[in-house]
């Protein structure tokens, strides 16, 4: 199983094809569920929002195979593949949070290695595609799971090897031994997979292959039909770092409300950032010039020197300072541009996000994840 997947040798006609085929079935499903309820079929409360259900999974489940398209193309072009220190608690604790409701929906039971999965493990990678990479395999344990089955998940770190493995593993159908090569590859499905459910384009295996294989690792998987499977994933350990102290991402954080400014730093910190902080402009563009900055959070109304749109034109007007994303919050509903550019005098500053005050912790963070990705 250590093929890759090789997208640009695919048939462009078999391909799409396939594709069209694939992802009509959902969309018509679709168009007759809600034609039943547009053209007045039904008028029971509860019976239309059954099949507004339906024709909603249906959907989401269309989201999911363009994601799986959007991602083979991003995986065609390796300068994508941005490396850095990822700390696979964050990892698993991102993609938990978006796969239990799915699970919970299934009754399915939910087993974690709560030791092994928050002990620090780091590999070097790319946080975006290794979340994807563990999203499709726990959606697979769920898919082709059992009602009231069960799934569990863990990380052993080979000290001796310098590798992490992770195991997922579901009481689902199961695949057969002579198609564990199969699945791996694009469009391929198991038989029984096939059988049991739709709304797949069979580029989630394919697709975690490729990615764990652009990050130096391997994957296996272990099956029996009508008991269950097990996908398991090594990755080289990253050596390079002390677990203890891990390289942090440099946040500068330029607020003159004290009680803001260690609030932030208390959510910043806690996500294992590392808080420069400036109570004014000037304090801040000294910091800017002397140390690495990864991301600037700023208030726009400073009560000193001058306020956060000169900082920010400062910033974004240096060759030095320019590719630094900034994150601009205000209590102030101010007026924004397409792409979150802001006006001031007439000049529009590229600012990569503007929040309005106060700002949510988790939607705090999940915007510094991605603008940081």
């Amino acid at each position: 199983m250590d093929e890759s997947v090789n997208i640009t040798g695919i048939d462009n006609e078999k391909t799409l094809a396939i594709m069209a085929h694939d992802i009509k079935a959902p969309l018509s499903t679709v168009v007759s569920l809600l034609d039943v309820i547009n053209k007045g079929y039904v008028d029971d409360p509860a019976k239309i929002r059954e099949l507004v259900f339906r024709a909603s999974r249906k959907a989401e489940s269309l989201v999911y195979m363009i994601d799986d398209i959007l991602d083979y193309t991003l995986l065609s072009d390796k300068s994508r593949m941005k490396r850095q220190a990822v700390q696979l608690a964050d990892v698993f604790k991102e993609s938990l949070s978006t796969m239990i409701p799915h699970i919970q929906e299934r009754n399915i039971k939910l087993e974690i290695s709560q030791d092994s999965i928050g002990k620090g493990h780091y590999v070097s990678g790319n946080y975006t595609f290794l979340l994807r990479a563990l999203n499709n395999i726990i959606m697979n344990a769920i898919k082709y799971n059992k009602e009231n089955g069960s799934i569990f998940i863990e990380c052993r770190e080979d000290s001796d090897a310098g590798t992490v493995t992770i195991k997922v593993g579901d009481t689902g159908i199961g695949i057969p031994h002579d198609e564990f090569d199969k699945v791996f590859h694009i469009f391929e499905r198991g038989r029984y997979a096939r059988k049991n459910i739709d709304g797949s384009l069979g580029l989630g295996l394919s697709l975690v292959k490729q990615i764990i294989g652009d990050h130096d690792g391997q994957i296996s998987l272990t099956s029996t039909v009508g008991v269950g499977t097990t996908v398991s994933i090594t990755l080289p350990v990253f050596k390079k770092i002390d677990k203890e102290r891990p390289m942090k991402q440099r946040i500068l954080v330029v607020e003159d409300d004290t009680d803001v400014l260690e609030a932030s730093r208390v959510v910043l910190e806690h996500n294992q950032y590392e808080v420069l902080a400036a109570t004014t402009v000037g304090v801040a563009k000294e910091t800017l010039d002397q140390e690495k900055i990864d991301l600037i959070l700023l208030d726009v109304m400073m009560e000193k020197d001058s306020d956060g749109f000169d900082f920010a034109q400062y910033v974004k007007s240096d060759p030095r300072h320019k590719h630094i994303p900034i994150i601009m919050a205000t209590a102030v509903n101010q007026r924004t541009r397409f792409k979150f550019d802001i006006e001031k005098d007439g000049d529009f500053l590229p600012v990569e996000k503007f929040m309005e005050k106060p700002i949510d912790p988790d939607d705090l963070i999940a915007t510094i994840r991605g603008l940081l990705k």
